[in-house]
């Protein structure tokens, strides 16, 4: 299997998860159609709709760090602060989920990475 079919599988398997963790919130989960949104899925508490983004946390071990990289697609597109209302970083190794809000993204930077965690 190629590198990017497993890229592919671990960000499937990060939005199972994160869309299982908001399932277990009580949101319903509403997936798009198409990949071609800025956003993965869509979650619904009553008068509350959100559009989440799920990354995968990458593990860099020459730098003893984990980061989220915040940016869509092969072309390293950079979001825009109206494309989602959460980030999600699921770091699938650990079973742990970063829950971040567009504002908090915002400090930091649409486009930048987001450190996560020191490694061990």
């Amino acid at each position: 299997m190629g590198r990017n079919a497993l890229a592919i599988r671990k960000g499937m398997s990060a939005e199972y998860l994160a869309k299982a963790h908001f399932s277990k919130q009580g949101y319903l989960i509403i997936s798009p159609d198409s990949h071609e949104t800025s956003f993965d899925f869509l979650i619904h508490k009553g008068n509350e709709v959100f559009k989440v983004q799920v990354k995968a946390v990458l593990e860099l071990e020459d730098f003893k760090l984990a980061r989220i990289r915040n940016k869509h697609g092969a072309n390293n597109k950079s979001y825009k602060q109206s494309d989602y209302d959460i980030l999600a970083g699921v770091w699938i190794d650990k079973n742990l989920i970063y829950l971040f809000k567009t504002e908090d993204v915002n400090e930091i930077g649409f486009g930048e990475t987001i450190s996560v965690s020191k490694l061990d």
